[in-house]
């Protein structure tokens, strides 16, 4: 018997922020599309590491702790158990915050990446999205701001797309004209995706909350 709440089903894409002065991971809300427990309540990094499978928490702490003292974006993968035992292989990318020298938070997403990823699997994924050179401005920035592959792009995108109840081509313009005042390289660019991808979510919310009014 498991001597931790059980996981819900994981999904596609969620927002996180790891709070390094309080040692607390919590969740996007008021749409999370993937939960460690049946609430949804904070987590520390010793009770979220009872979720991940036994043979990576070694490495993944050791991953952590290295985020912990470095100032890039950064992208991990690992495998999270979720209640039936199902083990789910997922992507975390994301970028460090900085108050001064001292380290704020991380803020980032986790990507499931249950499906597999053959050498077909780009082209798979891509298929579900609108050919044009929007998308394809919009994958190769989340590519360079988080150094991820292009499968995990497109994930991230078409993800965030279903979230915000958008069209893929359509999230792609936002993100693309976002950043138009935004550096190219550096994690200014991964703080400004993450603040654009939760921004498409948020007008989504407000507006199904006019329309049911």
């Amino acid at each position: 018997m498991s001597d931790h709440p059980p996981l819900l089903p994981l999904h596609a894409v969620t927002t996180y922020e790891y709070d390094a002065g309080a040692d607390s991971w919590t969740w996007a809300s008021p749409v999370p599309v993937l939960q460690y427990t049946h609430d949804g309540a904070a987590m520390t990094t010793e009770e979220l590491l009872t979720h991940v499978h036994p043979d990576d928490r070694e490495s993944t702490l050791a991953q952590f702790l290295g985020l912990l003292h470095d100032r890039t974006p950064y992208s991990c993968l690992y495998r999270l158990v979720d209640s039936t035992g199902a083990v789910h292989p997922v992507v975390n990318v994301g970028t460090p915050v900085y108050d001064g020298d001292q380290l704020a938070c991380l803020r980032g997403f986790v990507v499931d990446i249950t499906a597999p990823l053959g050498e077909n699997a780009r082209s798979a994924v891509a298929a579900a999205l609108p050919r044009g050179a929007v998308v394809d401005q919009a994958t190769g920035a989340l590519m360079l701001g988080f150094g991820v592959e292009a499968e995990i792009a497109y994930r991230l995108l078409g993800g965030y797309a279903t979230r915000a109840g958008l069209p893929p081509h359509r999230l792609a313009a936002d993100i693309v004209d976002g950043l138009a005042a935004v550096p190219v390289t550096g994690p200014e660019v991964a703080e400004a995706l993450i603040d654009l991808l939760e921004a498409s979510v948020g007008r989504s919310v407000v507006l199904e909350g006019t329309h049911s009014a």
